[in-house]
């Protein structure tokens, strides 16, 4: 791994630092916007990912488009990793896989809840989820669609976002 501290959008600094070889390039510094210019830069020369430091979180989905893998906001960061300090109850985002479109949701089946002693072909999950993983104790497993959940599994679950509510309502209380 290099450091580099200069302008990414010198040329010549691109040039003798060898960036076009390079598997990846992270751009990280007081000016965003020299950031998102370097990994610009850096993607046209054939740099595989390029990575970028940008304080405003709504820059995210624009640079995704623009060709930039991955997009880092320090608030955004901090405000995850505060919230999983915090623990969300019994329904938490864990993640995001397509940042406002697909997210990771880890949730505790509550006594009451919808899918309690069903089996998951009976469940309503389809179109907006699929469950990934579930825990009984201390065993955690894929499940089938004859896998039915109990009170307190703790289920790892994949669908998309903004959709806590139905969550919640299917895994918690009724």
């Amino acid at each position: 791994m290099t450091v580099i501290q200069a302008d990414p959008t010198d040329p010549t600094v691109c040039e003798e630092e060898h960036i076009a070889n390079a598997d990846a390039f992270v751009a990280a510094g007081d000016d965003e916007k020299q950031a998102i210019l370097g990994c610009a830069w850096a993607k046209s020369l054939g740099v595989d990912q390029v990575m970028a430091v940008a304080q405003r979180p709504n820059y995210q989905h624009l640079l995704n488009h623009v060709g930039i893998d991955r997009v880092f906001s320090p608030r955004m960061v901090a405000a995850k990793e505060i919230a999983v300090g915090l623990g969300q109850g019994p329904l938490r985002r864990m993640a995001s896989l397509a940042e406002g479109v697909i997210d990771v949701y880890q949730v505790e089946v509550g006594k009451r809840a919808e899918v309690h002693g069903k089996p998951l072909h009976e469940v309503n999950l389809s179109p907006d989820w699929m469950v990934a993983a579930v825990q009984h104790k201390d065993k955690v497993r894929v499940p089938s669609a004859d896998d039915s959940m109990l009170a307190g599994d703790i289920v790892l679950v994949v669908g998309r976002h903004g959709m806590e509510k139905k969550l919640k309502k299917l895994f918690g209380k009724k």
